[in-house]
């Protein structure tokens, strides 16, 4: 299916949890991050999404559309304890989308000197996913527990909607988030070449202040073909650990991977440093979720150098070259 796959239980430690008895909601994809005070949040997504074993969906609350809440709490980088985990609410400004239909999807996580951002898809569940995956950012207000509402982003059209933005986890004056390997948002524009490929982004940016890059990690997705009618449950999810240059272009990616959890979906949404290891929470069969913790230096070793668009001659330009990469550099070339 894929060339180059090897299996990251051979040299990562992951914990698989999230076997939570709720009949209606399923706790999955995970985002975590640092807080103000160095304590390392989470936030895990509860769906009513089920996915079942002939390939086909279905929902848990007998409805015909699937409804996100999302659980705000912490997490014990030791000992991977979590704590104080409780239900978020939203802001009355919030767009209906959200706060009375659909909740916000897939929410990943960053700090910022007003809070704990979260950015997730703005979508309407009822329409069949027919519609731009639009992201909505939102603060977090400690004092309420509510989200307040801060701005809703579109990427490109709707027919080439990306849903998985990656945020630096810190800012930056050189974008807001990656959108694809090849394009930003900035000042909440695309900006950037247009982007092909098949890789998605998954986990947040995080700054590499001796060489001035982020370490992040990105996902694929690909149906077996061998398999007729539906399949969702037969999509092969896998990762990769990617390098991002100061301006956020892709410039090193490792081959694929996966998590070896016997289980055609893992879903990477969050990712932290700790104790030098990389930690990444991901989520496993939109039922269950988990950490795994891999040794940065180790993951950093995987790395090759990768053409951010297929026709440049990526093999002609060295590690160093790659690092100063711009968007209008690339869009020269091609």
């Amino acid at each position: 299916m894929l060339d180059g796959v090897f299996n990251l239980q051979d040299m990562a430690r992951i914990t698989v949890m999230g076997d939570i008895n709720d009949p209606v909601y399923a706790y999955f994809n995970p985002s975590i991050a640092y807080d103000g005070r160095g304590k390392l949040r989470i936030n895990i997504r509860a769906c009513t999404f089920r996915v079942e074993p002939n390939g086909n969906y279905d929902y848990r609350d007998g409805s015909n559309y699937s409804k996100t809440k999302n659980l705000y709490g912490y997490l014990d980088p030791k000992t991977l304890a979590v704590t104080k985990l409780k239900e978020v609410s939203y802001c009355k400004n919030t767009p209906a989308e959200i706060a009375k239909i659909s909740g916000l999807e897939d929410a990943r996580l960053y700090w910022r000197d007003d809070g704990m951002h979260f950015i997730g898809a703005q979508v309407d569940t009822r329409r069949e996913y027919r519609y731009p995956a639009q992201q909505a950012e939102f603060v977090y207000d400690e004092p309420t527990n509510e989200l307040k509402y801060i701005r809703t982003m579109l990427g490109e059209s709707p027919a080439r909607a990306e849903k998985n933005w990656l945020a630096p986890d810190q800012p930056s004056d050189l974008f807001e988030y990656n959108y694809s390997p090849t394009q930003i948002i900035k000042a909440g524009k695309l900006v950037g070449v247009r982007y092909a490929g098949f890789i998605h982004g998954s986990s947040q940016l995080l700054w590499q202040p001796k060489t001035k890059t982020y370490l992040a990690v990105l996902h694929s997705k690909h149906a077996n073909p061998l398999i007729v009618g539906r399949v969702y449950d037969k999509m092969l999810y896998v990762h990769y650990v990617a390098e991002f240059n100061e301006q956020g272009c892709l410039i090193q990616l490792s081959d694929p991977f996966t998590f070896g959890l016997q289980d055609y979906i893992e879903f990477v949404s969050g990712a932290v440093e700790h104790g030098g290891d990389l930690l990444m929470s991901l989520g496993i069969g939109d039922g269950r979720w988990g950490i795994a913790r891999l040794n940065k230096d180790r993951a950093i070793s995987l790395l090759k150098p990768y053409g951010a668009i297929e026709r440049i001659p990526i093999k002609s330009l060295t590690r160093a070259q790659h690092k100063y990469i711009t968007f209008q550099q690339l869009e020269a070339k091609r």
